[in-house]
């Protein structure tokens, strides 16, 4: 109900089989291996909005968290026991599209992706976050990219990890950086057909 709520649509939250875990208030996003042959592991968003005064994700009729235990339950993200530094996510979906098309999109999150796929756009790329690891730059050269456009957030963390992307791969790829507001999982379809796919097409030539 949360990314649903969000604006995004059943049919690609089931394509990522998206679920509910009801025990712990998750919403479960599961990550496959690179071949899609098995789950890698699995991240875990609080179903809770952020509490204005602890900053943490807990339901707002009980009291913040104060035990070390509780306030890890309250964060907004929980990864499973896999090492999210060794994946990229989508890149089970997106490496046929990114060997066809020379062009990858990095972005923070499951649901940047996600919101690309809806707008007809397969070749998202997310980093768990704003750094890109050792392996992950394997995977990223390994997945026949020759262009890469960084779509990372616009706050603070955002801007600091496209500088560092671009240093890190400006010597062997072509890179663009288009400007967003907030995070790509927020553009709405106009701005992705008027202001991305342009930006794509351009990458592909």
């Amino acid at each position: 109900a949360y990314y649903i709520s969000r604006g995004y649509s059943t049919t690609v939250l089931d394509k990522y089989d998206v679920g509910l875990y009801n025990k712990r208030n998750r919403i479960v996003v599961p990550v496959y291996d690179d071949g899609y042959k098995y789950v890698a592991g699995f991240l875990g968003r609080s179903i809770f909005t952020q509490c204005e005064k602890c900053k943490k994700c807990h339901n707002q009729k009980n009291q913040c968290p104060k035990t070390a235990y509780e306030i890890k339950e309250c964060e907004k993200w929980l990864n499973g026991s896999f090492q999210s530094k060794n994946y990229l996510y989508n890149y089970w979906f997106a490496y046929g599209h990114i060997r066809k098309s020379g062009v990858a999109i990095l972005v923070e999150g499951a649901g940047d992706v996600w919101r690309l796929e809806e707008n007809g756009i397969h070749i998202g790329l997310a980093l768990f976050g704003t750094d890109l690891s050792d392996a992950q730059r394997i995977l990223l050269d390994r997945s026949g990219a020759l262009s890469i456009i960084v779509m990372l957030d616009s706050d603070k963390a955002g801007k600091e990890g496209s500088q560092k992307l671009k240093s890190q791969l400006g010597r062997q790829y072509r890179m663009y950086f288009p400007k967003i507001k907030e995070d790509a999982g927020e553009l709405q379809q106009d701005e992705i057909t008027e202001d991305i796919k342009p930006i794509i097409r351009k990458a592909m030539v």
